[in-house]
């Protein structure tokens, strides 16, 4: 919505750039359109940054931990099943079903990968936190002023 209103808006807010009056005596401002411009324009980024899907960041380590997580699978199963232990067996046929559920990073030759790849989604959902919640901060400052 933010970029239709950017596209296609026919004002701005009254309060933006520098009045000025020109030589014919005319009140004239021509800086609010770039103005606005640039505060649409952030909030149209900081909006799209603040979702995984169109967030500008991705994490370096993906594919490799993509052909890991599918290689562990393959191997081990969807949830670890077949590392499960004799006693993880009988337990479980104990409880009456379900299973003991192993991950990835529980395996030497996947814990590197699995860490690295953590950590930087841990970094990316604080960055795309923090551009929520500038993005809310700007909607709520220029909330009355998206009307056209």
């Amino acid at each position: 919505m933010l970029q239709d209103l950017r596209d296609n808006r026919s004002g701005y807010p009254g309060d933006l750039g520098d009045n000025y009056t020109n030589e014919e005596g005319i009140l004239v401002n021509h800086t609010c359109h770039a103005e606005w411009d640039k505060i649409l324009d952030k909030m149209i980024f900081l909006w799209r940054e603040s979702r995984e899907e169109t967030c500008s960041r991705k994490n370096p380590f993906e594919e490799e931990y993509d052909k890991a997580f599918d290689e562990f699978h393959e191997k081990y199963g969807v949830l670890g099943e077949k590392l499960q232990t004799e006693a993880e067996l009988e337990e479980n046929r104990k409880r009456g079903g379900g299973g003991t559920v192993h991950f990835m990073d529980e395996l030497p030759e996947y814990k590197d990968i699995f860490e690295k790849h953590r950590a930087e989604e841990r970094k990316l959902e604080a960055y795309r936190e923090k551009c929520k919640n500038e993005a809310f901060d700007m909607l709520k400052e220029y909330f009355y002023s998206l009307w056209d």
